[in-house]
């Protein structure tokens, strides 16, 4: 799927999910972080039921060489919730716990 959002994910794979009662785990592991070009570039997972309304854990170029580990709660479009902290690794291993009965999401960096 491609989007035309500039903040959206240019080459960005759905996929529907039928979440069980019980605590899921879904995880990426990146095995090379590339050097990138500052321009806000990176990749993660991204969940939520649609460009609205989702959790990004993302690996993000904030200057050229630099990246940071991102967290963000996007909910009617708006950020409501955003954690970084500076990424200096060259493999990652994202992850997030999604808990359907207590409502919450946890981010990972493993």
């Amino acid at each position: 799927l491609l989007s035309s959002d500039p903040g959206g994910q240019r080459n960005k794979l759905g996929l529907g999910l039928n979440l069980p009662n019980a605590v899921l785990n879904l995880c990426a592991y990146v095995r090379t972080v590339p050097v990138m070009s500052g321009n806000r570039e990176g990749g993660g997972l991204w969940f939520g039921m649609n460009d609205l309304n989702l959790i990004r854990f993302e690996i993000v170029s904030v200057s050229p060489g630099a990246n940071q580990v991102m967290a963000t709660l996007i909910e009617d479009g708006n950020v409501t919730e955003q954690q970084t902290v500076p990424f200096t690794g060259s493999t990652a291993n994202l992850c997030l716990t999604l808990d359907p009965i207590g409502s919450t999401v946890l981010a990972r960096l493993n």
